[in-house]
């Protein structure tokens, strides 16, 4: 990994404790958001495709949220320090392609072997649960959610929240196996955890690289706009 491109640890002044207890936070509200959702499909209130969506986008919405209240309303920061900055072609188009080719290639060895070897488990979800009985207004809506907020959402939080908060303590290295780990597991499905985690390191690298969130969201977003293409 090229750390010398990009002093990522230099536009994090956030602690690495501020970064634990941001993770903590997420975790603690996804498990209440999913316990309302539970709750709320129980009661008649949402069932369903609405009820997956809801959720979802309330997920990707609070990762957005921790990320602000331990940055730009803790710290004063502007949205910048995450990553938002800009870069040439070859930042936000080319090295984002190179980094889906490298998913794909590798997370496809991974099914390949998973199937050899008879493990099932380690099999992706042929269907995506939001997909599952969708009307169009419905599919329309999860458009909007996997290929464009879910995907923002993760790299704000993953790329330019946890790893460079990681960063000081773990170095480069660490950081983006660390923050690779945790967003493996933040996609729940045993099937997903290694080519989550592969995209996750990556991501991790791209970001190190490029320095810039939107290189990091294109690759994310592509990623997901091709596995709903497949699914549907």
């Amino acid at each position: 990994m090229d750390a010398q491109r990009y002093d990522a640890g230099s536009l994090a002044p956030w602690s690495g404790r501020d970064t634990l207890l941001g993770v903590g936070l997420a975790l603690a509200g996804a498990l209440a958001l999913l316990g309302l959702g539970a709750l709320a499909s129980r009661t008649g209130l949402l069932s369903g495709v609405a009820e997956t969506l809801v959720v979802v986008a309330l997920l990707e919405l609070l990762l957005l949220a921790v990320v602000w209240a331990f940055t730009v309303r803790k710290r004063r920061l502007s949205w910048r320090a995450l990553g938002f900055r800009t870069g040439g072609v070859g930042v936000h188009l080319g090295l984002p392609l190179l980094v889906l080719m490298g998913s794909i290639s590798l997370s496809g060895l991974v099914v390949l072997a998973a199937r050899a070897a008879g493990l099932d488990v380690l099999m992706p979800p042929e269907t995506p649960a939001l997909l599952r009985g969708a009307m169009p207004v419905q599919y329309a809506a999860v458009i909007g959610i996997v290929v464009f907020l879910a995907p923002l959402a993760e790299e704000v939080f993953f790329r330019g929240f946890v790893l460079q908060g990681l960063l000081p303590s773990l170095g480069p290295w660490g950081a983006v196996v660390a923050s690779a780990f945790l967003f493996a597991v933040a996609h729940g499905a045993v099937g997903l955890l290694i080519p989550a985690f592969i995209l996750g390191l990556l991501l991790g690298w791209l970001f190190l690289r490029a320095g810039s969130i939107w290189a990091c969201f294109t690759a994310h977003a592509f990623q997901n706009a091709l596995a709903l293409s497949l699914a549907r």
